[in-house]
């Protein structure tokens, strides 16, 4: 199913909620705002492409959508929030901007098939288990180990318990101390 939104800046709150056969969703005017679970449950959503206009994508906006294999987060972005593209188990492209400034809680959890993920610089906090369940995560680029730059909690704590097994090479962008621990497993 394609759907060819016009006129509107603004996706509210559950608009195609389980649209499980919506495919492609094309926009006319600048879209600003994603609401709270705006596409969640779209099993047949692959992509989605917004501009730098978009400022703020809610929770679990794209959370199972089963078929979703890339995602771009716009420079406008400040926020990853919680469940965001939770189940996306297809997702194995994600693109984050410098700006952003925090990942939520399961923001990427059960994201099967992310093989490989750069968190910006910019990125002042991390929620717990925001990688839960990425079983496919090789490699991880990530500023700090923990949630935030002081925090001394294990890199178990983003990725859940046991996720770190899979992953084969962890790059730290900052010069921050990595406390006892903080790989362990």
């Amino acid at each position: 199913t394609f759907v060819k939104v016009t006129l509107a800046n603004k996706i509210s709150d559950q608009t195609f909620k389980n649209c499980k056969y919506l495919a492609t969703v094309e926009y006319e005017s600048k879209v600003i705002y994603v609401g709270n679970q705006a596409f969640y449950g779209c099993k047949s959503l692959r992509s989605f492409d917004f501009d730098d206009t978009l400022t703020y994508i809610g929770s679990s906006a794209f959370a199972e959508c089963s078929s979703l294999v890339s995602a771009t987060i716009p420079e406008g972005i400040e926020a990853v929030l919680a469940s965001t593209f939770e189940n996306c188990t297809l997702l194995s492209s994600v693109t984050m901007f410098e700006g952003l400034k925090s990942i939520d809680t399961f923001a990427f959890g059960g994201c099967n098939s992310l093989i490989s993920l750069v968190i910006p610089d910019s990125v002042m906090s991390i929620g717990e288990n925001a990688l839960a369940n990425c079983i496919g995560l090789k490699e991880l680029t990530i500023p700090f180990v923990g949630t935030s730059p002081e925090s001394a909690a294990p890199l178990t704590s983003v990725l859940g318990i046991g996720g770190v097994h899979s992953i084969t090479k962890i790059t730290l962008t900052k010069g921050s101390a990595v406390s006892d621990g903080a790989f362990e497993g």
